[in-house]
C-alpha cells in the first residue's frame, strides 16, 4: 500500500463522511485500517472530485445551513404594484 496523493484541509470530517457516502461501497477494514479498493484512475478521480467538493460544494451547503436556521421577520409588505417595484 503507497500513498497515493493527500487533501490538507480542516473540514476532515466533512470530507471523510463525503468520501464515505460517495466510495462507501469500496470501503474496508483490514487490520483496522480503512482502505479503499481503488484503480490508479478512481483515486485520481476521488481526488479531484474531493478537491472541488471541498471548494464549491461543501461552502454552498454551510452557506444553506445557515440560512435555513435564520428566521424569517413577520414584516408585511404593502399589497400595492409600487411596493413590488
Amino acid at each position: 500500500m503507497t500513498l497515493f496523493d493527500a487533501i490538507e484541509t480542516d473540514e476532515y470530517k466533512a470530507l471523510e463522511k463525503y468520501i464515505k457516502d460517495t466510495w462507501g461501497h469500496r470501503r474496508s477494514t483490514e487490520g483496522g485500517t480503512e482502505v479503499y479498493h481503488l484503480t490508479e484512475t478512481e483515486a485520481a478521480q476521488l481526488f479531484h472530485d474531493c478537491r472541488n467538493w471541498l471548494t464549491e460544494e461543501l461552502p454552498k451547503q454551510r452557506r444553506a445551513d445557515e440560512l435555513e436556521a435564520i428566521t424569517p421577520e413577520q414584516t408585511m409588505l404593502p399589497g400595492d404594484d409600487a411596493a413590488i417595484r
